[in-house]
């Protein structure tokens, strides 16, 4: 079982199936869209971070 996201993207695009079970333009398209949403969300700051950074203040 990965343990997040991007190692389940690595495994993925990694494992000899999954272009075999699906169209390879696909699994292409999927990763590539997951990883720019991934690169995304890693640049954003949460109301939780923003709330700890406040109270550690």
């Amino acid at each position: 079982m990965p343990a997040s996201l991007a190692d389940a993207l690595a495994l993925a695009d990694g494992h000899p199936l999954t272009r075999r079970l699906l169209p390879p333009a696909f699994v292409d398209n999927y990763l590539t869209v997951a990883r720019l949403e991934l690169e995304a969300f890693a640049t954003q700051v949460t109301d939780l971070e923003r709330r700890r950074g406040l109270e550690m203040a």
